[in-house]
């Protein structure tokens, strides 16, 4: 009996943080029941839309699989392991998932008109939920690898598991395109 271990990491869009002081905090609203989701915030300024939205264009990550500046974005991980038992090729614990969201913050709410600040509680309610449909698809779909890792032999079971990891990651792009990255559920701003 063997054991094997692989760890792959998917991305909708990197990870860059603003200097002025993300935060990460552990997510549940918008995010319902996906275990393992955490939020990191990149925090923006400004008196009105106009100034909120410069902020937000200076600050934002970046994607690396189109390598343009978006609101928010989401990487989520999928790492699994599988043992060679005398019945054959299988998980050996289920895969873990774990995902970490980007968003804005708007760092001085108090200093915005009431109507500014509807709006912007508006988007990053959009924007929340544009990302929870990212996580939440990986999340589903984490079965599809642990499905993808029995065989009757693990010879080609790391592929297989990695190959199911990059047919969930292929919605991503769908999902970003077929949304306008969130546009078309409201997450635009202004």
């Amino acid at each position: 009996m063997g054991a094997f271990s692989r760890t792959a990491w998917l991305s909708t869009a990197a990870l860059v943080l603003c200097a002025s002081g993300a935060a990460r905090a552990q997510y549940d609203d918008g995010f319902g029941d996906i275990p393992n989701v955490s939020v990191e915030y990149y925090d923006v300024s400004g008196a009105d839309v106009g100034a909120i939205r410069a902020s937000m264009n200076t600050r934002r990550p970046t994607d690396p699989r189109d390598g343009q500046p978006h609101d928010a974005v989401t990487s989520w991980h999928i790492s699994f392991r599988y043992r060679n038992d005398p019945g054959g090729c299988h998980a050996s614990q289920d895969p873990e998932f774990s995902a970490v969201v980007t968003l804005p913050r708007l760092a001085n709410e108090g200093g915005v008109s009431s109507e500014t600040l509807a709006r912007w509680r508006r988007f990053t309610a959009a924007l929340e939920a544009h990302e929870a449909g990212h996580a939440r698809w990986a999340y589903e779909h984490v079965g599809d690898v642990k499905a993808a890792l029995s065989a009757p032999s693990c010879a080609g079971a790391g592929a297989a598991g990695e190959a199911a990891i990059r047919r969930i990651a292929l919605h991503d792009g769908a999902y970003d395109q077929q949304t306008r990255h969130g546009a078309t559920q409201g997450a635009v701003f202004p």
